[in-house]
Order: C-alpha cells, then sequence, then structure tokens
C-alpha cells in the first residue's frame, strides 16, 4: 500500500514538472506577427487628395495629388536591446496612398517579445541597388509597376510627392513635383530612422499587435530645411535640393498608437 501511494506522488511530481517545463517553452519560444499601418497627414489633419489646400508658414497653399514612398529594411528592438531584423528580401514595400491595400502589411515570424522602437529605411539601400536587376527581384517589378523608378539602371524614386500650389502674388494653381531618390551610385539620398514607440507591442503566437506610423507631409516642407514650392517647384535629381527633400521626409514618421 505504501509503495503504490509513493508510486502516485512520485508521478504528480513528475508529470507537474513536465507541464511547467512545456508552459515555460511555449511563451518563450512561439514567434508571431506585426502589422505595420501608415497614415498620411498634414499638421495632425487626414491627407484629402486634390481638393484641400493646405497652408504653408510662408503663406503659400498646396494641394496633394500623389504621395508614394519605398519603406525598406525594417527592424524591431526589443525593451532589452535585442534586434529582429526583418529578412532584407521581405523588407521592401512601397507605400502608396492611392492604394489602400499598401497601407497595411504584416510582418511575420517575429520572435516573441515586448518591442519598444522600430528602425525604417526610406528608400533603397545601395547594397540592394547593387546586386542589379535579378537581385532586386520583387521590388524591381512593384516599383516600375508604380512608377517609382527611374529606370532600373539610373535608381529608384524615393518619395514621389506631387500637388498643386499658389503663391500670395498668384492665384493661379500651378504644379509642383518632387521625385526624388538616389541617381546609380553616385548619388545615394538613402536614409534611416528610429521611431519610439508609446506602449510596447506585444508579439507573440495567436496575437496581432498593429504599430500605426503617421507621416506627416507638412514636414517634407521643413523637418531640416526650409523649402519654398515657389524657388523650385520641380526636384528631381539635384544633387544640392534632392538631399535636403530626403532630410525632411526621413523626419516625417511618428509612431502615433499601438493596438496590441
Amino acid at each position: 500500500m505504501k509503495i503504490n501511494k509513493i508510486t502516485t506522488a512520485l508521478l504528480s511530481i513528475l508529470l507537474l514538472t513536465a507541464c511547467s517545463k512545456d508552459d515555460g517553452s511555449t511563451s518563450v519560444n512561439n514567434n508571431g506577427s506585426a502589422k505595420i499601418e501608415f497614415d498620411n497627414s498634414i499638421n495632425g489633419d487626414d491627407l484629402i487628395l486634390e481638393s484641400t489646400y493646405y497652408t504653408k508658414a510662408n503663406n503659400e497653399t498646396y494641394t496633394v495629388t500623389d504621395i508614394k514612398y519605398i519603406i525598406s529594411n525594417i527592424v524591431l528592438i526589443s525593451d532589452k536591446g535585442e534586434e529582429y531584423i526583418v529578412p532584407k528580401d521581405e523588407s521592401y514595400y512601397i507605400v502608396n496612398e492611392k492604394v489602400d491595400s499598401t497601407m497595411t502589411f504584416e510582418l511575420k515570424d517575429i520572435p516573441a517579445g515586448k518591442y519598444t522602437q522600430i528602425k525604417i529605411g526610406l528608400g533603397v539601400d545601395q547594397a540592394k541597388y547593387l546586386q542589379g536587376a535579378s537581385g532586386q527581384g520583387d521590388l524591381l517589378v512593384q516599383a516600375e509597376a508604380a512608377e517609382m523608378m527611374w529606370a532600373w539602371q539610373a535608381g529608384y524614386r524615393f518619395v514621389k510627392f506631387e500637388g498643386n500650389y499658389k503663391t500670395a502674388n498668384n492665384s493661379t494653381a500651378e504644379p509642383f513635383k518632387y521625385h526624388v531618390g538616389s541617381h546609380g551610385s553616385s548619388l545615394d539620398n538613402f536614409r534611416e530612422t528610429t521611431l519610439y514607440l508609446p506602449i510596447p507591442a506585444l508579439v507573440e503566437e495567436g496575437k496581432l499587435p498593429t504599430i500605426h506610423i503617421v507621416a506627416d507631409l507638412a514636414k517634407l516642407f521643413n523637418a531640416a530645411h526650409e523649402l519654398n514650392i515657389n524657388d523650385n517647384p520641380q526636384i528631381m535629381v539635384n544633387p544640392t535640393l534632392s538631399p535636403k527633400v530626403i532630410d525632411n521626409a526621413v523626419k516625417m514618421f511618428d509612431v502615433h498608437h499601438v493596438h496590441n
């Protein structure tokens, strides 16, 4: 009788130990996903294409008719300082205000954890560009379809920002156009920025946190350099002005909120 009781007790202990080990490994090792959502705004207001005029500090007014940009090289940083680098070939996205499906994308197979920062690139880095047409794969095809390339030999448009503007002295709307990016390997406008999350994104199996990033397009004109539209209504492959546009553009992003 005593032997049976001892055997039963030992089995109970072994089962409890096994269960506790299984529970711990499940919560730590299982990977999860996260959704990244972009939203374009101007000075805190939702962007309305074509019909709404916005006012700059110098009293120029402008509408936006088109805005696209390439997001790349995504890295999630945990509360422990550990980095999850999204696989390079899966880390290029063209955000297009006119195509709702491009405003949101999902990152998969992320190690479980609490993520407090996200690093993003604006544009295409030289390492990717130098892989040539064969190494650029889907990105090349998507960029051509979205009109985000000069030509693959020349490089990518990182930001495509178009609209119409008026000045205090001219009430007739005139077009403006900022198409900026790299041009071959001679003009490298690739930039990166690290954004802090207001609360951690909790990544684990069975959950899908959303990191909501807002781009304030008004900062394209003044975040780092003051740009008057009327001075240069068309900026493209300009070695002096295009880096200023990109310097401004990379500062337009901010994490507005996180949904867990």
